[in-house]
């Protein structure tokens, strides 16, 4: 037996196609590693990453049963031709809201290795678990512009080292909440036979975008749109270097004015994956075996969700979510001149929570935690300016904690997934 790491690549928030649609597409995707690539020195005689398999397991974190699991499946695509020591996979599954909810969260276990059912998998790793979200696109959009100068741009049409890719783009929603409109435009360069050559990324038809606002100093979002590639080197003699591609932007919008915003781009052709080195056109940054985001030369973007719906309340380093059915006893009290400040981490959590509470010395603190349904699992009283453990006998799902002191009260939304 060998063994194996596991780096989960695929989808983390997933928009469904309007404002009233009830689901979504939701790609799992993951890069499989001999032990070799990452601790070498443990194994100095790697095997073929292909003989690995893997099973994908999706569980609601409310608890549900398992809506979603695929079989064992084989490592048949390598990240890199004719390295066998990484591989790629993914498992796409319909991810279907309840009639009343405008998100939900899913629990992904990514397992590698064998059971009773399958004795084939001859790689083992230890088991990796992610958080994916699916929700309605009320109100998002994205817009920027600026540039990034990449040094490790991989592809077909890699980009010179040092020179600068260009970018402008606008996607949002129209006002019926059903269509994704607007506009990607990116500009590199690459020398070739001595002439260094311009081409353009436009895109054509916009197919998907995801948005996660929830954080206002670190808004996140993804989009898949179908492009055009051209030559434009002599803008009155475009030449086209292929169609029906598939552009695949990544963003993080780390708040104004831009300066530490950050992007990347990959182009694939059309129903290619995008983390098989081979099918790359062009990624801005192929690093550890992926295309990564880098920080703007100059330029800023913008993230804007109405994801989160209801109040949200700013809880240094999270943001608060009062989710539409939350139980009328958490809603949150307008804060008074005292400071409330309330820290718990790490959310989501495989173990326990730890709560941290900064406030006036002079009165209680009490903490509530409660279940989706209501249902009060946890409460205690203390002092301010403590921090607070608890959750370990906690089931697998999502919480409404409340902590109150005096007339000031923080709600935040957290999360148990083992």
């Amino acid at each position: 037996q060998e063994d194996a790491t596991i780096d989960y690549n695929g989808d983390q928030i997933v928009a469904t196609a309007s404002t009233t649609a009830q689901t979504a597409n939701v790609t799992l995707r993951a890069n499989i590693s001999d032990i070799n690539v990452t601790k070498p020195a443990d194994d100095a005689n790697p095997g073929d990453i292909r003989n690995a398999k893997v099973k994908f397991v999706v569980t609601t974190l409310a608890g549900a049963a398992t809506p979603y699991s695929s079989n064992w499946l084989p490592v048949t695509n390598l990240v890199t031709a004719g390295d066998v020591r990484t591989g790629t996979l993914s498992y796409t599954f319909m991810a279907t809201l309840p009639s009343t909810a405008t998100d939900e969260e899913y629990t992904v276990r990514i397992l590698v290795g064998k059971d009773g059912t399958d004795t084939s998998g001859y790689y083992v790793a230890a088991e990796q678990t992610t958080v994916v979200t699916v929700y309605k696109p009320i109100g998002d959009f994205v817009t920027g512009g600026g540039y990034i100068v990449p040094f490790a741009s991989a592809g077909t049409f890699a980009s010179d080292a040092g020179k600068k890719t260009n970018f402008g783009f606008n996607v949002k929603y129209g006002s019926n909440g059903a269509n994704l409109k607007g506009n990607m435009n990116v500009v590199f360069r690459r020398t070739e036979a001595g002439v260094v050559r311009t081409y353009q990324i436009k895109a054509n038809a916009l197919q998907s975008l995801a948005v996660d606002a929830r954080d206002p100093k670190r808004q996140t979002a993804q989009f898949i749109t179908k492009s055009n590639l051209t030559d434009i080197t002599n803008p009155l003699l475009p030449v086209s270097k292929g169609g029906n591609l598939f552009l695949y932007v990544n963003m993080v919008d780390n708040g104004e004015p831009g300066i530490n915003d950050s992007i990347s781009f990959a182009l694939v052709p059309g129903g290619s994956d995008p983390a098989v080195l081979a099918n790359i056109l062009y990624s801005s940054s192929w690093t550890s075996n992926k295309t990564q985001q880098m920080k703007l030369g100059g330029g800023n973007l913008v993230v804007h969700s109405g994801f989160s719906v209801g109040t949200v309340l700013a809880v240094a380093p999270y943001v608060v979510n009062i989710a539409p059915n939350a139980p009328t006893a958490l809603k949150p009290v307008v804060p008074v001149v005292e400071k409330l400040t309330v820290t718990a981490y790490p959310n989501p959590t495989t173990e326990y929570f730890k709560l941290n509470v900064k406030g006036n010395n002079k009165e209680i603190v009490e903490i509530k935690v409660v279940d989706m349904t209501g249902i009060v699992v946890y409460k205690a009283k203390g002092a301010a300016n403590n921090t607070y453990k608890f959750g370990s006998n906690f089931r697998n799902g999502s919480y409404f904690l409340q902590v109150t002191q005096g007339k000031e009260s923080q709600v935040m939304k957290i999360i148990k997934a083992n």
